[in-house]
């Protein structure tokens, strides 16, 4: 099997102090925002996230490329969790058709997985789902 890719999500009040923290803690870096944005909010707007999805997106970088990148969204921790992994599905720099996500969903599901919830939103698609031990997670 392929190893999969992978980012750890920070629920946070302040995402850009929760980023400036984890930057010095792990000896990460700033990542900026994707090319053509001049902030994390403004991709997030660009791409269907709204506030209820905890606009307002910092994210932290491994620089030698070796650790998961680290997201900090605002979001209440009790709802989203503190922390939760997401398993990217689309290839690196692109969001994930539905078709994709689906498939990946139900190869979850059969491995033992429960779907919680999903957001079929076009332009940034999800799944929310629970390990078999019923940690949440998420595919995007």
């Amino acid at each position: 099997m392929t190893p999969r890719r992978w980012q750890l999500v920070f629920a946070t009040s302040d995402p850009t102090r929760s980023a400036r923290f984890w930057c010095r803690a792990l000896g990460y870096v700033p990542q900026p925002p994707p090319g053509g944005f001049t902030s994390w909010d403004a991709y997030a707007v660009s791409n269907g996230i709204g506030l209820r999805h905890g606009a307002d997106i910092d994210a932290a970088v491994d620089p030698g490329g070796h650790g998961p990148r680290l997201v900090f969204v605002r979001d209440d921790p009790a709802r989203r969790g503190p922390i939760s992994i997401e398993i990217l599905t689309g290839e690196p720099g692109t969001t994930p058709t539905r078709d994709v996500l689906d498939v990946r969903c139900t190869e979850l599901v059969r491995a033992g997985a429960h779907l919680v919830s999903t957001d079929r939103h076009e332009a940034h698609p999800w799944a929310q789902l629970t390990s078999p031990d019923d940690h949440p997670f998420r595919l995007q």
